[in-house]
């Protein structure tokens, strides 16, 4: 396989539930203020319908384009980054480190990350940035964490889901993931 120095994947985030309840909810709260406005001044709330369903459908709008995720995993240069985009639109960089300072590198599952999630651990940030596949029984989508040094000199572990081409490109740079790899 030939594998060039710059290597990335994208990968979409698990969809949650959370903006369709709160659209639900925003939708009952505009339907209850309308029906209170129309209780108290008649057919006057028929003006004020239009700025109150604009401000709310406005509301549920936000709601919804923030809770579409996409994660960038790329290796270039000997630096592993993971990028979290909202929305196709804004990016936040979660992580950069050099793929030889990757001081701990295996394969999980999706109960012990989500075990890790729940532990409250004040020398380590668990960060969930794998795929919306996750847990579907398909054996391409594996879990796989690493732990670094964070920019602040906390301990970050970062749950992800990449491919071969990312697992062999942080194999070819860092000795930790080659020892682990060779095993799996």
């Amino acid at each position: 396989m030939a594998l060039t120095e710059n290597t990335e994947m994208f990968v979409k985030g698990a969809r949650s539930k959370t903006p369709i309840i709160v659209s639900v909810l925003l939708a009952i709260a505009c339907a209850v203020i309308l029906f209170v406005l129309a209780a108290f001044t008649g057919y006057a709330a028929l003006i004020l319908a239009v700025p109150v369903i604009a401000v709310f459908a406005l509301a549920a709008r936000l709601v919804y384009t923030r809770s579409v995720v996409e994660y960038e995993y790329s290796v270039m240069a000997g630096v592993f980054s993971v990028t979290k985009i909202m929305n196709q639109t804004k990016r936040k960089e979660i992580v950069s480190v050099d793929v030889k300072e990757i001081s701990e590198f295996g394969l999980s599952d999706k109960e012990r990350m989500q075990k890790d999630m729940m532990t409250v651990q004040t020398d380590l940030k668990v960060i969930d940035c794998t795929g919306d596949t996750v847990g579907d029984g398909d054996d391409n989508d594996k879990v796989y964490f690493f732990r670094c040094r964070d920019s602040k000199g906390g301990m970050l572990k970062v749950y992800f889901t990449p491919n071969e081409k990312i697992l062999e490109a942080l194999r070819l740079k860092s000795p930790e993931v080659m020892r682990v790899l060779r095993r799996i």
